[in-house]
């Protein structure tokens, strides 16, 4: 073969061949497939020149990897190196937030883990700042059913206030109803429970919480109903319940560093009544549905697809069959539009479309394209990037609670003379966002391999900077990480230390020392970081169609 880089019929894919070997007269490749990051054998009968393939990179699939790569950089937490995390519940609620419940909601999921105690006075819109942390957590993909626990006399007001301000749905579980629930419940194990029959429920504290005798009562139908209204609840909503000591030492740990903390800072926030209507109106405004809007009508329409513009919404098509009718992006417009179909990025199927993007391969034909909107002087290479930061990857993490993958985007624009613009790269990727590229022509094979050496070498330089700063935070999520899991070990010890009977404690401690042994395995596994860099996307940028 003349190029290692080919294309794969039977993966549809760009790959790049490694190994072949004849066998019995017949050829085979062990070829790596850079999309999937997976080694496979392929007969050589099932391998193109790459050359000969038509560019995939179409007008749509432009726009949709430039919008889809704005989307998963919001995803990250920021929209560039300077800014903070784009909050997502307040473009999509109904409620003007207080000053001080976005600084707690963008307190709330800044960190590694969302473990927050809201405990603002009477009055402060302690229900809207969880119900914003819910909401932002829901739109990352970050949690799917949700379980309030809350005194009776407001449990009806909760169920209201998430539909009015979040458009939520909630079921309203009392006491009696869980009776019923059980044995509507198909089946008798945990997975077929009456708490798995929804997916957000609302829940009385006085139905769950166990009792220890009850007059008129055997002992069994007491372990019943603390089974059925207790450790059902807690059994469907803990995936590990192992490591419930664990989780509890880290709570009380978190407990006593947020105590101290605000003796040390006095009043972490300043409370206000008066909503910052300019803050709220400049989240409300973000382009961000704008961008799923349009990473999603490209995507469809470069990967079979259709998307058929209706008015003010869409008539969508997916590559699989499935459709949407009457689709819309912005939670203002499905308020507007009778039965709307809101897709965001709550919708897993929108959110993957921004994960895992297709890479663009060495000599992949690059095409020449006109971007509207762009000062006539601006000719040259642009390209754009991933930088990923991976960590702990020999092994899959069970013990810690931090992001084993960390990603940013970055973008570079080669002048005619080989000069290197950032403002300029990242001026082009906005417009990319409103604007259509016309593709002009394409570059031949060997220029296609010469502009992407020469975009990869300038990416390299720009994403320095970007990985230390991923490489910064993710040392010191595993240092916190560190911190967490001493303190947790000890006051578990601790506790063990105080069994009574020798042969639970010695048991216990041993199983504590084992667990302990695996966290430090792969708290150390957590410091091994692993850099890569990816090509999204490359462009030759001309002027009015001259090459």
């Amino acid at each position: 073969m003349d190029s290692p880089w080919q294309y794969s019929t039977i993966h549809n894919s760009a790959c790049k061949v490694i190994e072949e070997q004849t066998l019995w007269g017949q050829t085979v490749c062990r070829v790596w497939l850079p999309n999937s990051d997976s080694v496979v054998r392929i007969p050589a009968s099932g391998l193109i020149p790459l050359a000969s393939r038509p560019s995939s990179l179409t007008t749509d699939h432009i726009a949709y990897v430039a919008a889809a790569a704005k989307v998963a950089e919001v995803l990250e937490g920021s929209t560039s190196a300077t800014e903070g995390h784009v909050l997502l519940a307040p473009m999509e609620s109904n409620v003007i937030p207080l000053p001080h419940q976005i600084h707690a909601l963008s307190r709330a999921i800044s960190g590694d883990r969302v473990r927050y105690l809201l405990a603002d006075e009477v009055g402060l819109g302690k229900t809207i700042e969880a119900g914003l942390v819910m909401r932002e957590l829901k739109l990352r993909g970050l949690v799917r059913r949700t379980l309030v626990v809350s005194p009776k006399g407001i449990a009806t007001q909760w169920v209201a206030e998430m539909q009015t301000h979040f458009n939520e749905q909630f079921q309203l579980v009392l006491g009696d109803d869980i009776g019923t629930l059980q044995r509507l419940a198909p089946g008798a194990d945990q997975r077929s429970s009456a708490w798995s029959m929804f997916d957000q429920v609302i829940v009385s504290l006085d139905s769950v919480k166990p009792m220890d005798k009850r007059r008129g009562w055997t002992a069994e139908r007491v372990a019943e109903y603390n089974r059925s209204r207790f450790e059902d609840v807690f059994a469907s909503a803990i995936l590990n319940p192992d490591g419930i000591e664990t989780s509890v030492d880290h709570t009380v740990a978190r407990i006593r560093d947020e105590i101290q903390l605000v003796r040390e800072s006095s009043a972490i926030y300043g409370i206000s009544e008066e909503p910052d209507v300019q803050t709220a109106e400049r989240l409300r405004s973000h382009p961000l549905p704008h961008w799923v809007e349009r990473m999603t009508v490209g995507y469809l329409n470069s990967h079979g697809g259709a998307a058929s513009r209706k008015r003010s919404w869409w008539d969508l098509n997916w590559p699989d069959g499935q459709e949407h009718r009457k689709a819309v992006f912005s939670a203002r417009e499905a308020d507007r539009l009778t039965d709307a179909t809101l897709l965001n990025l709550e919708n897993s199927r929108v959110r993957g479309l921004a994960l895992n993007l297709p890479q663009v391969a060495a000599g992949q034909p690059l095409p020449c394209v006109t971007v509207s909107g762009l000062p006539a002087s601006i000719s040259g290479l642009w390209g754009l990037f991933e930088i990923r930061l991976q960590a702990g990857m020999h092994q899959k993490t069970q013990l810690l609670h931090i992001p084993m993958v960390r990603r940013g985007y970055v973008s570079v624009f080669l002048s005619e003379e080989g000069k290197l613009f950032l403002p300029t790269a990242r001026h082009i990727w906005d417009a990319l966002q409103t604007a259509e590229a016309e593709v002009q022509a394409t570059l031949g094979q060997d220029d296609s391999i010469t502009a992407h050496e020469r975009l990869q070498i300038a990416a390299e330089q720009a994403g320095q900077e970007l990985f230390d700063a991923l490489q910064q935070a993710h040392l010191a999520s595993v240092n916190r990480e560190e911190e967490r899991g001493m303190v947790a070990f000890t006051s578990r010890r601790k506790a063990i230390e105080r069994v009574g009977l020798p042969e639970v404690r010695q048991y216990r401690l041993a199983r504590c020392a084992t667990e302990e042994n695996e966290w430090r395995h792969e708290l150390q596994s957590a410091r091994q970081i692993v850099p890569e860099i990816r090509s999204l996307l490359m462009l030759r940028i001309i002027k009015g169609g001259a090459q």
